[in-house]
């Protein structure tokens, strides 16, 4: 899948662009604060139907606008072309596909392919272990629709689960409707957990080589769902006990203290828990790894090359390990990297296409 065209109006700093692209490489260059992540934010946008920047979509539209817009061409393995719309106003989005209005956002997963790899992937080993759920459950998602109805489903139950127990400490407990919530929240519990060890097992394998790759061999480097209910023949048992055992904590808390929203992606660097040992660096190429990890995935899984975004070629990386990088992008697919130089940039990707941007308008550099 390659991105044909890009349109934008009123996005950010983006006043108006329209730019064709052809396949493989292509570089975005351009000072700080010119607009380059925002034409990586707007074809993400287009894939996923969300920002990778903010959760409040009416950021994205320009200051003094009344909405922003954004239109992608996209060119299949087959040489068939879709167009994606998606109009946001403060009212919200509005998506259309192949000139045709679509009511909902999940219609666009799987359509476009897409990794990006950015400076806030470092979230993903320092941060808190909602950053790593969000993470995992997307990748899962991408390429399993089930999946994500099915945890779509926890959710609701989740949020009104706890409403329920709120009740209790408030006057209007009702244990009859907690009985019929439990009848469902423990089966989608349980497929949420076993379909996130289905998907890790063949995973740590693509990121363990990936991560030596990254380190020339130097280190290792493992992934791991940490879960209290331990993988097996016996999960779904283990987990109706588990839960039940919880519930005297939920009573006394007033939320569901057990489940997979409670669980946590662990990563370890030469056996060490990476979030209390891992360098900057070493944290860097963590992140780096857990993307092209993904992609590796997503190529096995559906035979398909993601477009891939790099916000920021990483300047925080050595030489080596930042040359490393480029090596395992993918020759065969679209790649989008941003970078403040030109010289920086050719350096370690060589040949591809220049762009720079100036005033919100992409040149071609020869």
């Amino acid at each position: 899948m390659n991105l044909v065209s890009l349109r934008l109006r009123r996005f950010r700093n983006i006043d108006a662009l329209d730019q064709e692209f052809g396949p493989a490489r292509h570089v975005i260059y351009g000072p700080n604060a010119y607009g380059k992540t925002s034409v990586l934010e707007a074809i993400h946008l287009l894939a996923l139907g969300r920002s990778h920047r903010t959760t409040r979509d009416t950021e994205v539209i320009q200051y003094g606008a009344g909405g922003a817009y954004v239109c992608g061409r996209f060119q299949d393995e087959n040489q068939a072309v879709s167009e994606i719309e998606i109009a946001i106003t403060p009212a919200g989005k509005r998506l259309r596909i192949n000139h045709t209005v679509v009511p909902r956002l999940s219609a666009l997963l799987g359509k476009v392919l897409l990794v990006i790899l950015t400076p806030d992937d470092l979230k993903l080993v320092r941060g808190a272990p909602s950053h790593r759920r969000r993470w995992l459950d997307a990748a899962i998602s991408t390429l399993d629709v089930t999946y994500l109805k099915r945890l779509q489903e926890y959710q609701h139950v989740l949020k009104q689960r706890n409403v329920v127990l709120r009740g209790r400490h408030l006057g209007g407990f009702d244990p009859k409707l907690l009985e019929v919530l439990d009848q469902s929240i423990v089966p989608a519990g349980t497929d949420v957990v076993l379909a996130r060890y289905d998907f890790l097992r063949e995973f740590d394998r693509h990121f363990r080589s990936i991560y030596a790759s990254l380190c020339a061999n130097v280190e290792t480097a493992d992934v791991f769902y940490a879960s209290r209910v331990a993988d097996g023949p016996s999960l779904k048992e283990n987990y109706e006990r588990r839960f039940e055992a919880s519930r005297a904590e939920d009573f006394r808390y007033a939320t569901t203290s057990f489940g997979p929203h409670r669980d946590d992606l662990r990563l370890r660097i030469n056996g060490e828990d990476a979030h209390r040992f891992a360098s900057q660096g070493q944290a860097r190429t963590l992140a780096i790894a857990l993307r092209l990890a993904q992609m590796a995935m997503i190529r096995r899984r559906v035979r398909r090359m993601p477009i891939i975004l790099v916000d920021d070629l990483p300047s925080a990386l050595d030489a080596n390990r930042a040359s490393n990088l480029l090596r395992l992008l993918p020759a065969d697919g679209q790649v989008f990297i941003t970078s403040t130089e030109r010289r920086y940039a050719e350096e370690f990707v060589g040949e591809a296409t220049y762009w720079k941007l100036e005033n919100g308008k992409l040149t071609l550099r020869s």
